[in-house]
This record gives C-alpha cells, structure tokens and sequence, in this order.
C-alpha cells in the first residue's frame, strides 16, 4: 500500500476491522480471543487487537497525563499571573506614594530655594551698592592698584587683600598681598609693585 504507513503485519487487522465494524471485541472478550457476539477471533488478528488495544489504553493514559499537566500549568500561570498583577500594583502604589511625596518636597525644596534666592539677591545688591559707593570713593583706583598707593586705600579700593608671604629685607619687610587676580608687594604700607597673574 503506497502512501500508508501501517506497518504491513497489520494490514489484515485493519482489514478485519473495517469488515467487523460493531461487533469489535473489548475487555473480557478480547482477552478470551472472541468477538463480542461470542464468535472466536483469529490469533494473528487478536494479537493486533491487543497490542492495538495497548497502544489505546498507553494513548489515554498519555492524553490523561497530558491534560493533568496542561491543568497543572494553568493553574501555575494563573497564580504567576496573579502573583504579578499584585506585584505590578504594589509597585504602583509605591511609585504613586513616591510622587506625592516627592511633590511635597519638591514644594518644600522650591520654598527654601526661593528663600535662599531672595537672600542671593538681597546679597547682590548689598554687594552692588557697595561695589557703586567704592567706585565713587576710589575714581581711577577702583580695582586698579598704583605703585605709592597706601595699604589702607588698596584694601578700600582694590577689593579684599590676602596676605600670601612676607620676607625681611634690610630695607624693612616686603608683604605679598593677592586681590582676585592681582598680586601686590607692599613695603611701609605703601604699594613698590604690583603684577595680574
């Protein structure tokens, strides 16, 4: 038989089979090698009918199985599933309880930043004012130092003066004073030098 793939020692059981159509044999009958109207079944034919049987009950028993574990992970997705959808909402109402408190500091944040911006300018302008008054005070000296100019006038005009070094000379002691971007040798409270580094 072309296009059959029954092995070809069942081939007179399907035969069989297909004659027999009800009056098939099962259970007690088969096992006594009869038909189901007490007729005696050939041995090549009840042997194909047992094995054929066999492979029934292994195929139920399979089919059973088979169901058993598709209920089996069903279920195990559904409590994964479920398992997931409670995790998804607990992150939720965490990122939800993380908003709003972030939206109470951030309202807290934007108070004290403008407190301290209002300081920053308040700040400023002090800084500004007193940047106008030294430039009325101090003319061409402002944040300009000259050599002959008194350390007294430099601190007030050129702006604040660090002391960096001193050394001893015969002549007196030599002071280095650095003002932002300016160095300053003073000598007898008066400025002998002065350099932008």
């Amino acid at each position: 038989m072309e296009g059959c793939n029954m092995p070809n020692r069942f081939i007179p059981f399907a035969l069989a089979l297909a004659i027999a159509g009800p009056a098939l044999a099962a259970g007690e009958d088969l096992a006594a090698c009869r038909w189901a109207n007490g007729a005696p079944i050939d041995p090549v034919v009840c042997d194909g009918l047992r094995e054929l049987a066999a492979r029934d009950a292994e195929k139920a028993k399979r089919d059973a199985d088979t169901r058993a574990r598709g209920e089996r992970d069903e279920a195990s997705r559904e409590a994964q599933q479920l398992a997931l959808k409670a995790e998804a909402e607990e992150r939720m109402q965490a990122a939800k309880a993380r908003k709003e408190g972030d939206a109470y500091w951030l309202q807290q944040g934007n108070e004290k930043m403008a407190a301290e911006q209002k300081k920053y300018d308040s700040q400023l302008a002090e800084q500004a004012r007193q940047d106008k008054t030294r430039r009325q005070v101090c003319g061409a000296d402002y944040a300009k130092p000259t050599v002959g100019m008194p350390l007294a006038r430099a601190r007030s005009c050129v702006g604040e003066l660090t002391l960096v070094s001193q050394v001893n000379r015969n002549d007196g002691v030599a002071s280095v004073y650095r003002a932002g971007r300016l160095q300053l040798v003073v000598m007898n409270e008066k400025v002998v030098a002065w350099q932008r580094w």
